[in-house]
């Protein structure tokens, strides 16, 4: 299918568009006279009444008129977008450290602020176009999320891998003035990026506040693939409390000028470098939280709001094992272990394992794969394993394609992925 192109994939038989006359694989060409090249289109100029909206079938092209304003939006179910293609060469990119062998579509780069309004994804904006920038102004597409970096334009080039300026401040400056709310995000690449440069970089980026809400800066995440890509240094310990200790200057100018901190520092940093997770307060509205920026905290405060609705007792005796990355292990461990194990007729043990896919220097939890659990748990004698839910995507496959049904199989125990520990006690 024609990525700007928009084609029906279903009708709700019943719904407006279905009594209208749409029929599958019908597809959108214009409405009132307006080009339509994808859902969003299709529902920002579907808003109107008396619609004119002309449709290709098979090699017929026709009309579907209606006088006044209608739904359709419940009624019609589109074939997904595609994703336009990323043009950068990030000397980070992840997706170029990813092993031979893995499901197709994990070595595409996607680049598309479609994707990043629907769906939270980062674009570098460097592949907008004007055209592009007035289409998000008049649609509201709102907010949007920028992979930055850094703001100097020798240094982002390098980083990105591009030979231009991108004009990103140019491309921010006209989002804000249209009232779009943007977040950022700054890979952190020592050596490139940190330090003066970093310090730069946010203070250039806060004149856009508050329209630029917020911005991230996260580690740079580095696996065991990387031959012939650029040497790049993992942030260690010594790093993560540096990167911290400027970011905590940082952030108070900011809450002095702005109000706010305005940048906020992922989980890992924090967690390499043995520090304190902040209170809720200190994340604002947890703007960046699917980033990995409070998600600990946010775990830590609603487990011990709901620990208080866990049972004193089971009915029968359980031995449960929880299985997790190396760098949630401690908080799991002082957190989680020591409630549970006050349950009476529960054992529970945990288990932090090594990737064995992307390598001992990727040390979250969501990047396991199905063959980690099964090396952690094949042996270990217990009734379930609780293993993090954000492991599986949404056909409840692991990265190595394998399913919850063939880890069970290998493991001989039931497999209990959890985002939630109150999750935990109608399933083992």
């Amino acid at each position: 299918m024609n990525s700007r192109e928009l084609k029906v994939k279903n009708v709700k038989e019943g719904s407006p568009a279905y009594n209208f006359g749409f029929k599958p694989e019908d597809k959108i060409l214009s409405i009132n006279g307006r080009k339509v090249e994808d859902v969003l289109d299709f529902h920002f100029y579907s808003i109107e009444d008396n619609l004119n909206i002309t449709v290709l079938r098979g090699n017929r092209q026709l009309e579907i008129k209606t006088k006044s304003s209608v739904d359709f939006s419940n009624g019609l179910d589109f074939y997904p977008m595609e994703p336009r293609k990323c043009g950068n060469n990030c000397i980070f990119c992840f997706t170029d450290q990813n092993p031979k062998g893995l499901r197709k579509n994990l070595y595409f780069k996607d680049e598309d602020y479609r994707f990043s309004f629907l769906h939270g994804n980062f674009v570098t904006l460097t592949n907008i176009s004007q055209r592009d920038l007035k289409r998000i102004a008049e649609q509201r597409l709102t907010p949007l999320y920028v992979s930055i970096h850094a703001v100097d334009i020798a240094v982002r080039k390098k980083l990105l891998g591009i030979k231009r300026d991108d004009r990103l401040l140019e491309k921010i400056k006209f989002l804000v003035s249209n009232n779009i709310e943007l977040h950022g995000q700054i890979v952190l690449c020592p050596g490139i990026n940190d330090n003066e440069v970093l310090e730069h970089t946010l203070v250039t980026l806060s004149q856009f506040f508050p329209a630029l809400r917020s911005v991230a800066v996260v580690p740079v995440g580095l696996t065991k693939h990387r031959d012939g890509l650029y040497p790049l240094q993992s942030v260690t310990k010594e790093i993560a409390a540096e990167v911290l200790k400027q970011g905590k200057h940082i952030q108070r100018q900011f809450r002095k000028k702005l109000k706010e901190s305005f940048v906020y520092y992922s989980d890992e940093f924090y967690l390499k470098a043995g520090k304190k997770i902040p209170k809720a307060h200190a994340y604002g509205e947890f703007w960046q939280i699917e980033n990995g920026v409070g998600l600990v905290r946010k775990f830590i405060d609603d487990f011990n709001r709901g620990k208080g609705d866990f049972p004193d007792s089971l009915v029968k005796k359980k031995k449960i094992l929880i299985v997790t990355g190396r760098l949630a292990f401690p908080v799991l461990q002082k957190v989680v272990i020591k409630k549970l194990k006050k349950i009476k007729r529960l054992d529970v043990d945990i288990i932090a394992v090594n990737n064995s896919l992307y390598g001992d220097s990727v040390t979250v939890s969501g990047l396991l794969c199905g063959a980690d659990f099964i090396s952690a748990a094949e042996n270990y004698d217990a009734d379930a394993v609780i293993i993090p839910a954000k492991t599986l995507n949404n056909n409840g496959l692991f990265l190595d394609d394998l399913t919850i049904n063939a880890v069970e199989e290998r493991i001989k125990k039931k497999i209990v992925p959890v985002e939630d520990f109150s999750e935990v006690w109608s399933q083992i």
